[in-house]
């Protein structure tokens, strides 16, 4: 996953010193791209970090609140999502849960992180949180471009990407978002669930047990 950036950055910057026609304008460009290529490869990095943080377990278990919990993390991205032309509604209530609040809100910024990336402008994200017999519950709903059936069972596997169009890679994505997510649920004893259908959008949710 690390080499495919690194190889584009490489061969973008060969590539322009190699030109002995090149431009200020095409060797800006080459920069340009190297630099998205940095990115990706920053982006990666954070995201192994954070699973691998993840995948040691927990290390605080104490008393939180689930709906204080995903507030704060849909606060950290309203702007986010209304600089994408998103409408953000919450329906937060109060969510008594046990575990490590800070990886609690991880998991609630990710899923808010997906649906905001994979929602077209103009539509609606909504975050909620649900009292259930036994679980406190996040949901996350969009409007977006869904996941095929045939991906749903795999969207929690580390590396796996679906693209907007239903095909594999989508180059903007880690593809551990969602493995963090249910590698960090399962460490609590929760459990993970998604709903989605192509065109219509889609509905993440983890659950962690209740008081």
């Amino acid at each position: 996953e690390l080499r495919t950036p690194l190889a584009r950055q490489r061969t973008l910057l060969e590539v322009a010193l190699r030109d002995r026609q090149a431009t200020n304008t095409s060797f800006r460009t080459a920069c340009e791209r190297a630099l998205a290529a940095g990115e990706q490869q920053e982006r990666l990095i954070a995201a192994l970090l954070t699973l691998a943080r993840g995948e040691r377990g927990l290390d605080r278990f104490e008393l939180f609140d689930l709906g204080v919990v995903a507030g704060s993390a849909l606060a950290a991205q309203r702007d986010d999502a209304a600089a994408l032309g998103l409408a953000v509604t919450a329906d937060l209530e109060t969510a008594p849960a046990t575990g490590d609040p800070r990886l609690a809100e991880r998991l609630a910024a990710n899923l808010f992180d997906n649906a905001i990336r994979y929602s077209p402008e103009r539509t609606t994200v909504n975050i909620s949180t649900l009292l259930e017999a036994e679980a406190v519950r996040v949901v996350v709903e969009d409007r977006g471009y869904g996941v095929p059936q045939e991906s749903i069972d795999r969207i929690w596997e580390k590396f796996y990407r679906v693209a907007r169009d239903g095909q594999e890679k989508d180059e903007d994505s880690t593809g551990l978002g969602l493995a963090f997510v249910k590698e960090v649920v399962e460490q609590h004893g929760g459990s993970v669930a998604v709903e989605s259908e192509v065109g219509r959008g889609s509905k993440f949710s983890f659950a962690l047990p209740r008081l």
